[in-house]
């Protein structure tokens, strides 16, 4: 996008905004231009529509980025899973041979949910229709949790850096002293 470009954005944006819109001189545009150059011009004047209907007023830099590049809401996904799971025990119940079922149904994050909380058949017998708020909220806090870990591995991959969660694995068998020590110190370690 040219700085043009930019300018007639600012004055659309002016045009169907005007309560607080600021006056720009050059050095403002040139700074505001510099956040959103890396946008085409046509996905910035497509937002036009959008900035009208959720704003009374001139939008912030942010708001117009997140109009333009909405992020998602985790914690709408989160409470989505957490019904996904209820759905999938009143829907398929413990039957082993419906886990493939469920794992479509409530989709991958759902699925490490499950695991994280014992496996499929456990969760289904700890829920009841006594307990399914709070494990709902269990559930929702566990995915959430695992949904910001996805998004900071997805950036830490674009930075070249290693996920955020690899960990070393213990050697299977010892072959040193040194693992031996490192064996029996992570097993007393478990055990207090």
């Amino acid at each position: 996008m040219t700085p043009q470009e930019f300018k007639k954005f600012i004055d659309a944006v002016k045009a169907i905004l005007p309560l607080q819109a600021p006056e720009f001189d050059a050095h403002q545009l040139s700074a505001w231009y510099r956040i959103f150059e890396k946008y085409p011009a046509h996905q910035l004047f497509a937002v036009l529509g959008t900035l009208h209907e959720k704003f009374t007023r001139f939008p912030a830099i942010k708001e117009i980025l997140d109009a333009i590049d909405p992020k998602p809401d985790h914690d709408a996904e989160a409470r989505l899973i957490a019904d996904k799971i209820w759905g999938g025990i009143e829907r398929f119940g413990s039957l082993k041979s419906k886990q493939d079922l469920v794992r479509t149904a409530i989709g991958e994050t759902g699925w490490k949910v499950v695991e994280n909380m014992g496996g499929w058949r456990v969760v289904c017998e700890i829920a009841s229709y006594d307990n399914v708020s709070t494990l709902k909220a269990q559930w929702r806090e566990s995915a959430k949790a695992l949904l910001d870990i996805a998004d900071i591995d997805r950036r830490r991959d674009s930075l070249g850096l290693p996920p955020s969660h690899e960990r070393q694995a213990l050697p299977e068998e010892p072959r040193n002293v040194l693992d031996v020590l490192s064996l029996v110190q992570t097993r007393e370690v478990r055990a207090k």
